[in-house]
Parts: structure tokens; sequence; C-alpha cells
């Protein structure tokens, strides 16, 4: 199980919203389904219906399929995790920083986006969520 940024994405259907994850370290094309899932705590379930988008919890990246993909260890709070200190930490100099970079994102109307689980990035046509993304963006100073 290795710690993993959950993306929650959401589709309004006829008398609901359907809401499922992205695990951009795992696929970040592929969709696993909120619905049912006996591995979300209840407070994060509340979290996503409040209007959160973004968590860590530990992952199985040895899955194949959605069906397969187990969390565990969720993460209530989204300060940053620093890989130096193993701990998550507040950083303003970070913050401010990606803050700018959203800006110039918001300007071009492109994005940075997690590629695969190998480290790689893509850009991709800016939206508010995508964005959100970098808001969880790990330390290494």
């Amino acid at each position: 199980m290795i710690r993993q940024l959950i993306r929650v994405k959401s589709e309004q259907r006829p008398g609901y919203t359907e809401y499922w994850f992205i695990v951009p370290g795992w696929n970040h094309r592929e969709r696993v389904r909120l619905n049912n899932r006996q591995d979300v705590p209840p407070e994060i379930y509340n979290m996503i219906l409040g209007g959160q988008r973004h968590f860590h919890a530990k992952m199985n990246l040895d899955a194949e399929r959605p069906d397969d993909v187990v969390f565990r260890d969720w993460e209530l709070n989204m300060e940053r995790w620093d890989t130096k200190q193993r701990k998550s930490v507040v950083n303003s100099k970070a913050d401010a920083f990606l803050a700018e970079i959203k800006e110039v994102c918001r300007k071009h109307g492109l994005c940075i986006e997690h590629e695969d689980r190998h480290g790689a990035f893509v850009l991709v046509p800016f939206t508010e969520e995508v964005a959100g993304f970098l808001d969880s963006a790990h330390l290494e100073l």
C-alpha cells in the first residue's frame, strides 16, 4: 500500500450525483466508482458531499482493474507532505509559488496534470478542478 493523491470527480445525473475517484499515480484515465465502497470512511464521504475534491490515502498500486483498488489510511487534512521530514507541514512559500503557477495556467488555458506512476506530466486544458491537483504538491525542500 502506497500513499497516493485521490481526486474526486462528479457528474450530475437525473435525480442524483455520481462520484468516482481518479488516482493519477495509478492510472489517470481510469475511474474508480465511489458508490457503495466499504473502504471509504463516513467522514471522508461527508467531506466529498461537502465539496472537498482532493485527499490522500494508501492504495494498492498493483491493482489491475478499478474493482481491485483498495484504499486505507485516509488523511483528513491536506497539508503538504514533506518527503524529507516524512510528515505533513505548512509551507507558505510553496503555497505562494503554486498560486502563481495556477494564475499562469488560467492565463494560458492550460494546466499541468500527473500522467502516470513514472513521474511524468501532461499539459491538459485548464479547469479549476484540474488546477486543484497542484494544491496537493509534495515538498522536497
